[in-house]
């Protein structure tokens, strides 16, 4: 299964997107109470190189979570507001009870971190938008020299 399968799965489990349908790749509907998940990019961080010629890669693939919600007053983006923040925090006491899933070769090491949330876009009619939190996933991989 990619990073990507695994995170949708991993996600779909989040209380805070009960309320929400969707789930979808690369999209969100412009039904409000929708949500997508776009990758944004994977990157090397860095590489080492033991002494026997292996090396140790270290990653992070980058996501974001798109929600659209209702936003018709500043009552209604406050709760969106609240919403971006207990998705984080619900992302980092995953992370810390160690219930993230596990994408590399030293799974103690790995961090999945959501970050940024915010009104990405309004839509014409003002009623829904579009929010966003971007969410990183930092891992490791081992290859022997060959």
């Amino acid at each position: 299964m990619s990073i990507l399968e695994t995170m949708r799965s991993w996600l779909a489990e989040c209380p805070y997107l009960d309320e929400f349908s969707g789930g979808h790749i690369d999209w969100t509907d412009s039904a409000a109470m929708d949500y997508g998940i776009m990758p944004t990019g994977s990157v090397t961080i860095r590489m080492e190189e033991d002494v026997l010629g292996g090396k140790t890669v270290y990653k992070q693939y980058n996501m974001a979570l798109y929600a659209r919600g209702w936003t018709v007053d500043d009552v209604v983006r406050l709760e969106n507001s609240t919403f971006l923040e207990d998705f984080a925090d619900w992302v980092e006491e995953q992370q810390m009870a160690g219930e993230t899933p596990k994408f590399g070769d030293n799974p103690d090491e790995e961090e999945i971190t959501a970050q940024n949330g915010m009104l990405y876009q309004m839509d014409p009619n003002g009623q829904t938008g579009l929010y966003q939190i971007q969410i990183s996933v930092t891992y490791e991989k081992h290859y022997e020299r060959s």
